[in-house]
């Protein structure tokens, strides 16, 4: 019998996720109120650092949810719109997955003193390169941005489906 719901757990890892992407959203994005150097600026990298990598577990749990779990039916749908369900699913997977180890990947390139969930990111065996810590903060922001999009789209088919097309979809993930 096909389940007509996700399982409580990752329907509980799926809205924990959307909180610690706020807060590492929030937190990168308000440590341009600060001034450079200042331990308030720092603060913010710092829990912007701890909940990506809070992000990237928790994502590695909801896969292993998946997995256990099953997930229900899709509601039928034009083929494109399955398609285009499936490419914004995988994309939210692997931006929580590869930003985060890109942000790690940063630190680690800058020699930065920080520890991130307990490795201090001076003891990972990186050499010091600036140049390749710049060039992945580029492509760590722009993946930033396309996973800023990706959220959208999901938020707006799960509304569109719930408003429009009046089916389940938003109820499979619904806590209650």
């Amino acid at each position: 019998m096909q389940q007509e719901r996700y399982s409580m757990a990752l329907r509980a890892v799926h809205w924990l996720t959307l909180l610690l992407v706020i807060v590492a959203f929030a937190s990168i994005e308000l440590r341009e109120l600060f001034e450079k150097g200042t331990d308030l600026r720092n603060g913010a990298k710092w829990i912007h650092f701890q909940f990506g990598a809070l992000i990237f577990l928790v994502t590695l749990a909801r896969i292993g949810f998946k997995i256990k779990d099953g997930s229900p039916a899709m509601v039928p749908m034009a083929q494109w719109q399955t398609l285009a369900a499936k490419v914004t699913l995988a994309g939210l997977y692997l931006c929580m997955l590869v930003m985060p180890l890109l942000g790690l990947t940063i630190l680690a390139f800058e020699q930065k003193d920080v520890s991130v969930l307990g490795i201090n990111m001076l003891g990972m065996g990186f050499e010091l390169n600036k140049d390749l810590a710049h060039d992945l903060e580029e492509v760590h922001e722009t993946l930033g941005n396309v996973f800023l999009l990706l959220i959208g789209l999901h938020t707006a088919a799960a509304i569109w489906h719930h408003k429009v097309a009046r089916d389940n979809t938003l109820l499979k993930m619904a806590l209650k």
